[in-house]
């Protein structure tokens, strides 16, 4: 069964504001409207293949998008395409970390439904399934060409890595095993075709140590946005007055199996220039699509 990816959720307090910042950003809102199981206002920003989803911090909100009221770190939720909506919800019904299955609803990106998984006894993630049939979500005029990856973290890998795979979730051996110095990280890579998920676990003091004592349980780190033109969309940030964390991209670079590599020219977008979404903008290098034959 194959599985595609079409948005990542956040939660922020002004709806309005930080949509407005991610059409500055330049993603186009596709989609807006009240999330029927996590009952709050939300707004769909897509790029030209997958996107983001803004949900309102509100008194009436599900409990799963109060709870990051005061949060720093506010990424809470991934939505999936599936080939098969009722034998992966089958699949899912009976799968060990999974501790819950909602009655499916019409959501951002089709008919869905959405589970709770247990991420070890450290708290839970959010994930969405939708039919692969139903339209994917992108808007040919976004200024980014696709989310590339989902960035995520936890204690140990297996953490995520192990209910992943109860919903049919495999990690891929050729690109996993990466180390990101900068990061004090290790990886492991679930290829979803265009897209593909990260999970990283601490090997010491870094950014993402410092991510997860925050978030206090595994989560999402950020999303990687490729943009059409990174020198344009650097332009355009400076323009904005959009906070980015260096003025122009650095190369992000890893070990792999003991040879060195080039991964990204990336720069990084503030959650506070967002309303709580962390962004890495970034053109890929050597890893891992070079790999992945893509």
């Amino acid at each position: 069964m194959s599985t595609t990816y079409r948005y990542a959720s956040v939660v922020v307090d002004d709806l309005t504001a930080a949509t407005d910042v991610f059409e500055r950003l330049g993603t186009r809102t596709t989609w807006t409207g009240t999330h029927p199981h996590f009952q709050t206002h939300a707004a769909l920003c897509a790029t030209q293949r997958g996107g983001v989803l803004l949900l309102q911090q509100a008194q009436g909100a599900h409990p799963a998008v109060r709870q990051f009221r005061d949060a720093r770190e506010r990424y809470f939720n991934l939505c999936l395409g599936v080939d098969d909506l009722q034998a992966q919800r089958s699949r899912c019904a009976g799968a060990r970390h999974v501790t819950g299955v909602t009655d499916e609803y019409l959501g951002p990106a089709g008919p869905s439904f959405a589970v709770e998984l247990s991420t070890g006894g450290q708290g839970t993630l959010w994930v969405e399934f939708v039919p692969a049939t139903a339209p994917s979500v992108g808007h040919p005029q976004s200024a980014f060409s696709r989310v590339e990856s989902t960035a995520m973290v936890a204690p140990t890998r297996e953490a995520l890595l192990e209910p992943f795979r109860e919903l049919g979730l495999e990690p891929d051996a050729r690109v996993s095993g990466a180390y990101f110095a900068v990061l004090a990280a290790a990886n492991s890579v679930v290829s979803l075709g265009w897209h593909y998920l990260e999970v990283n676990e601490p090997t010491g003091e870094g950014a993402m140590a410092g991510f997860l004592k925050r978030l206090g349980r595994p989560g999402i780190f950020g999303l990687n946005l490729e943009p059409v033109d990174m020198g344009a969309f650097v332009d355009k940030a400076q323009k904005e007055s959009i906070e980015t964390n260096t003025p122009a991209p650095i190369v992000l670079r890893l070990a792999l199996h003991g040879i060195v590599m080039d991964c990204a020219d990336f720069i990084t977008v503030s959650p506070r220039a967002t309303g709580g979404a962390r962004l890495f903008i970034l053109t890929p290098r050597e890893y891992p699509w070079a790999l992945l034959g893509e």
